[in-house]
């Protein structure tokens, strides 16, 4: 008994309090953090401080601070920005994989809630520091000497941190679980990288047949972001109310709360118990867990290699002669690219997204149109500008 206890305390505490540490240091050191720090910042500054972005919230009479108009900006932006999550927090769990460090790691007296519970903590802790900006990015933006200062009302700290906690913390909250399972159950960057453009799809395809069909109540309770059951909570707030009223957990934002934190618990219960800190994961078949064969356990002896004469060959470094270089190596890249199952995923998602969206042009604000050659023109810009952005970020 005093062997056990002695081995509880030595592989759960420090070994939890040293992997958030080190995990909070990478995140401090890594350039990328700070830029989706300054992303997020301007992101936000900028739709408060320009007329040119604007969100439903701060339109007409309504202040553009208000805490209405606040609240569903961060409720914006933090769907927007899910995908910053896939690289902080997915890829966490992949990084001793990829140095293939973990084969030595998973050697030592390391626990499953020690090295997971170190690793997401600290993931998350890093999330919510890089989703600050949010608020912060606000506040600013309402300072700037070139912002109509008539449009805006006096300074209320509830107006920036009511929202924050009510929205964007529990929306962090889930998707980092989500993320951190995933990557922690499949070890595989194409799964992480595919499962955040697909939450994202899904969530707007939902959103979109559920809001057509006038199911609100499932569409609030479906959406992990919070936007729609916010919008059911202001729905009926006159302008006096979206312009004094904080946002507070109740009827379907509460309930919409609950649900996602509750399924954020449950994938890092899942994720907890079905990890094995193995070199070799196991992968989900009919009859359980089981674990990946062994390179080479049923390799067979190869032939020989036959010896080939070197032919004689003219070297040339001429204009054509680079020209064909280039289009070879274009045509190399290319090839690579389109067979890239990342690739391939995403465009299937893309034409998914362009396809139902115009199934759905026909009918605005429950009013039937024609599907005119400009309103189809727009409803696949908008269906399909997204995943240009994503491609051509991993891409290029």
């Amino acid at each position: 008994m005093p062997a056990s206890k002695t081995s509880t305390s030595i592989g759960l505490e420090p070994v939890y309090w040293t992997i958030l540490k080190l995990e909070l240091a990478f995140l401090r050191r890594q350039s990328t953090t700070y830029l989706f720090f300054v992303v997020l910042f301007l992101m936000s500054f900028f739709t408060m401080s320009s007329d040119v972005i604007q969100l439903e919230g701060g339109i007409g009479v309504v202040y553009k601070n208000s805490p209405a108009a606040i609240a569903q900006l961060m409720a914006v932006l933090t769907a927007v920005g899910q995908v910053i999550t896939t690289g902080v927090v997915g890829t966490a769990i992949l990084r001793d994989v990829q140095l293939k460090a973990h084969e030595l790691l998973f050697t030592t007296r390391t626990t499953r809630l020690g090295y997971l519970g170190g690793r997401f903590t600290g993931a998350l802790i890093g999330m919510l520091a890089i989703y600050a900006a949010i608020p912060i990015g606000t506040f600013l933006g309402t300072l700037m000497p070139w912002v109509d200062h008539d449009k805006l009302q006096p300074f209320n700290l509830a107006s920036y941190t009511h929202p924050f906690f009510i929205l964007v913390v529990p929306s962090v909250i889930f998707i980092s679980a989500l993320f951190f399972a995933v990557g922690a159950l499949t070890r595989n960057l194409f799964a992480i990288y595919t499962q955040g453009i697909a939450l994202l799809v899904s969530w707007s395809i939902s959103q979109n047949i559920l809001g057509n069909l006038d199911r609100l109540t499932l569409a609030a309770n479906i959406d992990p972001f919070g936007i729609t059951p916010l919008g059911l909570l202001t729905r009926y707030w006159t302008v006096a109310e979206r312009n004094s009223r904080q946002i507070s957990l109740t009827g379907a934002l509460l309930t919409n709360r609950l649900i996602w934190l509750a399924i954020a618990a449950a994938l890092i219960v899942a994720a907890f118990a079905l990890v094995r800190l193995e070199a070799e994961p196991r992968k989900l078949t009919l009859r359980g867990w089981r674990r990946r064969p062994q390179p080479g356990a049923s390799r067979t002896p190869s032939a020989p290699v036959a010896v080939l004469a070197t032919p004689a060959v003219t070297q040339h470094f001429d204009f054509a002669a680079r020209w064909r270089q280039l289009l070879g190596q274009a045509w190399f890249f290319v090839v690579a690219m389109v067979r890239d199952p990342i690739f391939l995923t995403i465009a299937f998602i893309s034409v998914v997204n362009v396809a139902l969206s115009a199934w759905f042009v026909d009918v605005q604000y429950g009013t039937a149109i024609w599907p005119t050659t400009g309103e189809m023109l727009i409803s696949v810009i908008n269906g399909s500008y997204l995943f240009i952005v994503i491609l051509t970020t991993i891409y290029a």
